[in-house]
């Protein structure tokens, strides 16, 4: 099962932080440690893993980082100015590809006047290794600041860490057996207050809030068989890595600028309606933009496949001129092309709403379950798409409600090399004008109550409002 974890752009003020504490005030000995993914292991400039440092005011306490070349750092200040601060580097860089989940981890041993620098493998469960030579690093007493502790960055904040981070460790003890001071340990997911914004770790109730409006927390997969997003939130893992939001592969932000994360906004056409009184969060869509994850075995469907696709989202136009895309794993409406697709196109004759509905085929047979879509423009609606291969069948939902069913009449594998695309084919064409709120992917067929079920948790049944707990990312080019 891949792990939950924090995502952060690499962008100024997104990073994780909690108020200065005595707790945190640590004279001597430093034990600092992280798991954390790296988008780049030799970033070219320094980045913060974990700091207590403010270079505003002469604040620094300490700061444990990944260097420009990709070699770990410990500098520290016995009086808060540059002027005393000491920079100690391990004498060789981790063994570690980009992207990659490592530990890595210093102990400042103020009595031998040493750092000693440390990775631990990428298991959940660090095995530590020393890394490199045992650097001299004479300091004294570490300066008692006012700085904020901090995750990602600074408190200034600087040197933004770009990539995931899964837990985070201060202490005084080498190793972090004991002795810790902070533990933020971002897989557990119960750790997080219902806004999703802040965590309180277990060693002191430390509070860490998420700063900046660019992260995302990513929950791994609720089985080993479901791509999810529970409240809005991006999230991913198939018990054999995660695709998380990320800045490169495997999300690819390959279209235009103005798709963006959307929170606290109107709801459209039902803002004025106690039910959507509450805005969720939402990916918008502007008729250009999409997202995609790389192409992958779980999302591919052989002729014996089931799977079940589950989407909140709105629409700006309730029947729209074209095809709107929500996700989609071929290249176009037609027969011919190979894949599968869930969307709303417009129903010629029809006023008012288009058609809610998807499709699969093989290469010849295009069978597609379509309604009428109950939802105005604006509104949020939950669509629920299922390939019921033991039944022979294909079947519609809106809202939890069954709307459509129909033979499935593909006799041939439905693989294809195509991305899975949120927001149009692959083309791409076909755009969605709108929002998408939540979707679930699930390699098994969902009955109608655990689709109910299903869809309530995403906050899409039977309103089909998509209530969302907060998601903390943005535009163009940041995942």
């Amino acid at each position: 099962m891949a792990d939950n974890y924090v995502t952060l752009p690499g962008v100024s003020a997104n990073h994780f932080s909690t108020p200065d504490a005595a707790v945190l005030d640590l004279a001597a000995n430093v034990w600092v440690a992280a798991r954390v993914a790296l988008d780049d292991w030799t970033p070219g400039s320094v980045v913060a893993i974990v700091a207590k440092s403010n270079n505003t005011g002469d604040q620094r306490t300490f700061l444990f980082s990944v260097d420009g070349s990709g070699v770990l750092g410990f500098r520290s200040s016995s009086d808060g100015t540059a002027g005393t601060e000491v920079t100690s580097n391990s004498s060789a860089a981790p063994t570690v590809v980009d992207r990659a989940i490592l530990w890595i981890g210093a102990f400042f041993d103020n009595t031998a006047d040493t750092v000693t620098f440390y990775t631990g493998g990428a298991a959940a469960t660090p095995v530590w290794v020393q890394l490199g030579t045992v650097p001299a690093h004479v300091q004294g007493a570490l300066f008692d600041s006012t700085a904020l502790a901090t995750i990602g960055a600074t408190d200034d904040p600087a040197n933004p860490l770009n990539g995931k981070v899964y837990r985070a460790q201060l202490g005084t003890v080498d190793g972090g057996a004991s002795g810790l001071v902070f533990d933020v340990d971002f897989t557990d997911a119960t750790k997080f207050d219902a806004g999703v914004t802040a965590f309180t770790e277990p060693e002191n109730s430390l509070v860490f809030t998420g700063n900046g409006d660019q992260w995302v927390y990513v929950r791994a997969a609720l089985n080993t068989a479901a791509y999810q997003s529970p409240d809005g939130l991006w999230l991913a893992g198939d018990g054999n890595g995660a695709y998380g939001p990320s800045s490169i592969n495997p999300w690819a932000d390959l279209s235009g600028n103005d798709h963006h994360a959307q929170l606290g906004a109107a709801v459209g056409a039902g803002a004025d309606d106690p039910t959507f009184a509450s805005s969720p969060a939402r990916w918008v869509y502007d008729g250009a933009d999409f997202h995609e994850i790389a192409d992958d075995d779980f999302f591919d469907l052989a002729e014996t496949d089931p799977l079940t696709v589950l989407v909140v989202a709105l629409l700006d136009d309730r029947n729209p001129s074209d095809t709107n895309k929500l996700v989609s794993k071929k290249t176009s409406s037609t027969g011919a092309a190979v894949g599968w697709a869930v969307f709303v196109a417009k129903i010629s004759g029809v006023t008012g709403n288009g058609g809610l509905g998807g499709h699969a085929s093989d290469g010849t047979d295009q069978p597609t379950a379509e309604a009428v879509l109950m939802a105005d423009a604006g509104q949020p609606f939950s669509a629920a798409w299922v390939r019921d291969v033991s039944a022979d069948q294909i079947r519609s939902y809106e809202n939890g409600v069954l709307r459509d069913t129909i033979a499935d009449a593909t006799t041939a594998t439905l693989v294809n090399t195509e991305a899975l695309r949120f927001g149009a084919n692959t083309q791409p064409s076909e755009f969605l004008d709108g929002a998408i709120l939540s979707v679930s992917i699930y390699k098994r067929v969902l009955g109608d109550g655990e689709i109910l079920t299903a869809l309530a948790a995403l906050g899409g049944a039977p309103l089909g409002r998509a209530t969302s707990t907060g998601l903390r990312a943005a535009r163009a080019g940041v995942i």
